[in-house]
């Protein structure tokens, strides 16, 4: 589950599925080009392409509410590896 938006030359994404690399390879966007990310909630469905955006040249902005974050942060942080704190 994701939207793309392209706003003055700049791609941002709204929530990130498990499958954004092919979302994002059938519209023609590398996710190099991604700005940042609006998320939603923390379903599996509209956060698993997180791990996808984590491998991105660059650091993507990450927008959410403060809940939303801290639960992302403790499902992803087991996931990838890295502690809650470096998030």
């Amino acid at each position: 589950m994701a939207s793309v938006i392209s706003y003055q030359g700049k791609i941002f994404l709204i929530d990130a599925g498990p499958n954004i690399a092919l979302t994002l390879n059938a519209i023609g966007v590398d996710v190099n080009e991604v700005e940042g990310i609006f998320h939603t909630h923390a379903h599996d469905d509209h956060f698993a392409g997180l791990t996808t955006l984590a491998r991105a040249n660059h650091r993507i902005k990450y927008y959410s509410t403060a809940l939303v974050r801290a639960s992302v942060t403790k499902k992803l942080s087991p996931l990838l590896s890295i502690s809650e704190n470096k998030f």
